[in-house]
Order: structure tokens, then sequence, then C-alpha cells
């Protein structure tokens, strides 16, 4: 997980499998390590199912987050 603005690694995790509850503990962990405010944080990512999930979605309400997605069938959308 990068900060779009600074380019700076935020967070990150390696699991041999791709499941929601991964990404919503990184979500929360990072969230919390990098103490952001409740409703400042907008998160961009691709449309795989791990980010759409609704685990994911629900942990992202839970802090206050905005999802933003990229563009379906665009490899490289654009975040600002």
């Amino acid at each position: 997980m990068a900060d779009v603005f600074t380019r700076m690694i935020v967070g990150w995790e390696m699991h041999p499998d791709e499941l929601a509850q991964h990404g919503a503990n990184l979500m929360t962990q990072t969230y919390i390590r990098r103490r952001v405010k409740p409703h400042s944080l907008v998160l961009h990512s691709g449309n795989g199912g791990t980010m759409k999930s609704a685990t994911l979605l629900a942990i992202l309400q839970r802090l206050g987050a905005v999802p933003l997605f990229s563009r379906p069938s665009v490899r490289d959308g654009n975040p600002y």
C-alpha cells in the first residue's frame, strides 16, 4: 500500500493466498499504525475480488475511508 502523493510505502503484507480478510487486516493495521484521521482517506485500488469484497468494504466504511476503483478494463488507471 503506497501513499499516492508521497509515494511512501505505508503498509504491506504477503500471503500465500488472496483472501478478503487479509486485505481487511492490512487496511485496519495500516490505518492504526499511521494514525489516519477518520473520514480523511481515499483508497484507490484495482477491481480485484479482494479489493471489492464485502469484508474490506465494511472495514473501509467503519474506518470512514472512501473506496475508489480503477476504470474497468484499464490496466493503468490513474488515481490522480
